[in-house]
């Protein structure tokens, strides 16, 4: 098993001159086990800074 965080800031605009006025910060932890060694495959289960956010994944992202 293994906490992590993350943090990092981004935005959306309607076109490429509106970027730049409305950044959103976002700060997340997260917890990960091993399910397979031998096949490299563990769950992640991560809860955003609000707390209403819950994801799941099986894998890793890189």
């Amino acid at each position: 098993m293994a906490l992590t965080g993350f943090a990092g800031f981004g935005e959306v605009a309607e076109s490429f001159g509106d970027f730049g006025e409305n950044y959103l910060p976002a700060v997340d932890v997260g917890v990960r086990f091993v399910l397979s060694e031998k096949h490299r495959v563990g769950l992640a289960v991560d809860v955003g800074d609000d707390g209403g956010e819950i994801s799941m994944g099986v894998g890793e992202a890189f």
